[in-house]
């Protein structure tokens, strides 16, 4: 079965609060490519650090011993899961990094990579270049684009011209093809995925999900995108629509399969599913 490999950056490992959020973005386009029979792997290194750690990782730029070492089990994860197509998130901050591990990749596996995320969305030809390591950039939200880019190098097709929403080198320069339209479709659950990731880290005690108190929490979404405008945000420039709600079957779907890792009682599921209904 052809096979797409997702990577979680090394940053989002290393920071005290940001390794404990869980990669929602990975998970819907894992869900959304396995429902159409794209076999899925996602590489999200966990490892543990002092705080002295990542103090050092942020006043240092996460260029220390412990970033090397994500870097090199993410290589080597990614080399075992035997991708036929591998695809990278990617912020701001994370650019270096995914260009390194991008360039390390390329070199070792003769397949395609696709970045995608916000910073790829707003700046597309920082990642498409001659000689550049990605060869493809998903533009705004991802799960059609890569599965109709998985379909089209899985039949060899090379008129990626069809495909909406991605950026490529085309003759040797840099070729966007039109926006992809977002469709609106909150069917697709994450649910069936969630053991693609190590959920006993994330559903640990730890002091970041309510100012430093250490108790057992998870994130999930029950809507999709934002309906702010803030400048500051790259949701301003984005454009995305906020979608309001998920189902109330879909919502009490999410609270019941995390529940298990998280050691909720029914008692607290059904508080949180009113929240979430009445709110």
């Amino acid at each position: 079965m052809f096979k797409v490999t997702l990577i979680n950056p090394p940053e989002r490992v290393l920071d005290g609060s940001f390794k404990y959020y869980i990669p929602f973005s990975l998970l819907y386009l894992a869900a959304y490519l396995e429902e159409r029979d794209v076999n899925v792997d996602i590489i999200d290194i966990k490892t543990e650090g002092s705080y002295l750690d990542i103090i050092k990782n942020r006043i240092f730029g996460y260029k220390d011993r412990l970033y090397y070492l994500v870097i090199d089990k993410i290589i080597n994860e990614t080399m075992s899961s035997s991708p036929n197509i591998i695809g990278i998130s990617c912020i701001t901050r994370e650019y270096n990094s995914v260009m390194r591990i991008a360039s390390i990749l390329k070199k070792k596996l003769e397949v395609p990579i696709v970045v995608g995320g916000i910073h790829p969305s707003l700046y597309p030809e920082h990642f498409i270049y001659d000689n550049s390591p990605i060869d493809f950039v998903v533009i705004g939200e991802g799960e059609e684009a890569l599965l109709e880019l998985a379909r089209f190098l899985e039949a060899s097709r090379r008129d990626y011209d069809d495909i909406d929403g991605i950026a490529y080198l085309k003759d040797g320069e840099y070729h966007q093809t039109q926006i992809r339209t977002i469709k609106n479709d909150l069917s697709v659950s994450p649910i069936n995925v969630y053991h693609k990731l190590n959920m006993q880290f994330y559903t640990r005690p730890h002091a970041y999900i309510t100012r430093y108190v250490r108790i057992s929490g998870v994130q999930i979404f029950t809507s999709r995108g934002c309906p702010y405008n803030c400048t500051f945000c790259s949701n301003s420039a984005m454009r995305f629509s906020f979608i309001p709600w998920a189902s109330l079957a879909a919502s009490y779907s999410a609270f019941s399969e995390i529940s298990p890792w998280a050691r909720a009682s029914p008692m607290a599921l059904e508080s949180c599913l009113r929240l979430v209904v009445f709110k």
